[in-house]
């Protein structure tokens, strides 16, 4: 079929339907859109058409047939895509959402879920969680935005079933400390939409239209472990066990599980189905247990009657977190904080680096720890 016949059935009819709710454009006639189409058609992008046309079929003998369809090309949904015409969260991109008044305290029940974030607290902000108002009004400031790299990156991460982003639903821009149980029981700082993105996504974060780059504290709550019984860190990379091939991620996977259950036998349980994720025995969850605990036996979590260490960990952790930021504020740069992570304007790496450093050595002195980069976003 000739590109010039697209949709030759149609040509008696002067107007063009748009949409699905059969609204009509009076003003368009056929032939003018269907010269546009064939224009871009044969505009080349990336050596590709900017459009594609597939060719509709009729079955004279039975009478039916499909109608030729005109969609854009892969490289002109990609153009799209990296020109800020896609969004994360299209077509529905709601603003960062700041309230009037944010809380900056909750509290949780013991056993509330984690994606709850729990009733304000009525103390005043006390020490450096002065700096979480601050913090958020730097925030404010930056303008932060997410562009995507390609259109099949949009795709990977849109729930079509659901017709909403996979990434973001609303872009809920707060920090506050959320405590569980009782108030100085964990308290670490959540909040904000970025908070909730994939690590594949954050990359891809910029402030005011500039890169971003994220920073973390490598093998942070062994290290503060180590910290909290007041023993010297053993020398090396405390995830990988000698005479073992256990791989990074399953020893992360051990020290993660571990510090949030009270006991061995709940953490082998859990660790057997993270086994069975990564594709390995969940038999050997026992074994994978002993051999990381054997090896940083000075830290061991479980004795007789011991609680999961997860409290005073991320308490720890939380006031590095504030600290952390004051220091940032200070110097009058954005953060996001995300645990033991930070993301920053890519032109301030060197500065996070450095109040990274101060803020671990003033709650562990002694302990050095290393601080990995993200690196900068490439486009």
């Amino acid at each position: 079929m000739e590109l010039e016949d697209v949709a030759t059935r149609s040509q008696q009819s002067s107007r063009v339907n748009c949409g699905t709710n059969g609204a009509v454009t009076e003003h368009l006639s056929f032939p003018a859109v269907q010269r546009v189409v064939y224009a871009l058609h044969v505009f080349q992008l990336g050596g590709k058409s900017f459009i594609d046309v597939i060719p509709g079929t009729y079955d004279r003998t039975k009478g039916t047939g499909q109608v030729t369809r005109v969609e854009a090309s892969r490289p002109a949904l990609d153009w799209f895509t990296q020109k800020g015409l896609v969004l994360p969260d299209h077509p529905n991109t709601p603003d960062q959402i700041y309230d009037p008044m944010p809380v900056h305290l909750r509290l949780k029940p013991y056993g509330q879920k984690l994606s709850q974030p729990g009733e304000p607290m009525d103390r005043p902000l006390q020490g450096t969680e002065m700096v979480l108002p601050v913090s958020l009004a730097l925030l404010k400031k930056a303008k932060l935005s997410l562009p995507l790299p390609d259109y099949a990156f949009y795709e990977c991460h849109w729930d079509w079933g659901q017709k909403r982003s996979k990434l973001m639903a609303v872009r809920k821009a707060d920090l506050y400390r959320s405590f569980s149980g009782e108030d100085g029981r964990g308290g670490r700082i959540y909040g904000h939409w970025v908070q909730m993105l994939p690590a594949e996504a954050r990359k891809y974060l910029t402030f005011r239209n500039q890169h971003s780059v994220e920073l973390d504290y490598s093998s942070m709550q062994l290290a503060l472990l180590y910290h909290l019984h007041g023993i010297p860190m053993p020398q090396g990379e405390l995830y990988e066990i000698p005479g073992t091939r256990w791989s990074r991620e399953a020893c992360k996977a051990v020290l993660r599980i571990s510090v949030g259950s009270s006991s061995k036998t709940q953490t082998v349980k859990s660790l057997a189905n993270e086994l069975l994720a990564q594709r390995s025995k969940a038999t050997k969850a026992d074994e994978l247990y002993e051999a990381f605990w054997g090896h940083h036996a000075a830290v061991r979590p479980h004795g007789t009657g011991s609680d999961a260490p997860w409290e005073e960990l991320q308490a720890v952790e939380a006031k590095i977190a504030l600290k952390v930021l004051c220091c940032l504020a200070q110097l009058n740069i954005p953060a996001v904080p995300i645990h033991d992570s930070f993301i920053v304007p890519a032109k301030y790496e060197a500065e996070c680096h450095e109040s990274m450093r101060k803020g671990f050595a003033d709650y562990a002195p002694g302990i050095s720890v290393m601080i990995k980069s993200s690196g900068e976003n490439k486009k």
